[in-house]
């Protein structure tokens, strides 16, 4: 809702809706709430995932396949989806109460996830560079992940990952 809302009316439309929405719960929590709602677009690293025309809760569904193992289907909604015509971003909110400090950490299930996004996105824009990224709301962090770490956690996900010596892991 907000993205679709002129920068400067955010903050007026923002505690708008937390008056309606939030009325049962007090003001002074309802402010820290407002707050972050309106820092998450403000960044500037997270500029096209709000901006008019990005998407927010989109259905994905395809047929993944690696290698000569037999397609998988997936399905799954994401929650931010910025296209340009460079690139395409997609975003993922997590609510972990203590989020990784880098996208090293991120944890293996939320990288599948991530991976299976980009590869169904991948196919959908081809020719478009696609940027996973997980936005963790309990600190506003964003991390993104590199496509090569993607690339390796949508392996082990179809059972293709390789040890450094060629061999499969057992």
């Amino acid at each position: 809702m907000l993205p679709e809302v002129a920068p400067e009316a955010r903050a007026a439309a923002a505690a708008a809706l937390a008056a309606v929405r939030g009325a049962a719960v007090p003001q002074q929590r309802r402010e820290p709430i407002v707050a972050q709602a309106l820092a998450l677009p403000a960044q500037p690293a997270l500029a096209a995932l709000f901006a008019p025309g990005s998407l927010a809760e989109v259905p994905l569904a395809g047929d993944i396949s690696l290698g000569a193992g037999p397609p998988r289907s997936v399905s799954g909604q994401i929650d931010r989806l910025a296209v340009t015509d460079a690139e395409v971003v997609i975003a993922d909110y997590k609510t972990a109460a203590r989020p990784p400090a880098a996208a090293a950490d991120i944890p293996e299930a939320t990288l599948a996830q991530l991976a299976v996004y980009r590869a169904l996105v991948s196919r959908i824009y081809p020719g478009r560079r696609v940027r996973a990224l997980v936005i963790y709301t309990a600190n506003l962090a964003s991390l993104e992940p590199a496509g090569a770490v993607l690339d390796a956690a949508l392996a082990r996900l179809m059972g293709q990952a390789r040890a450094p010596d060629g061999s499969r892991p057992s």
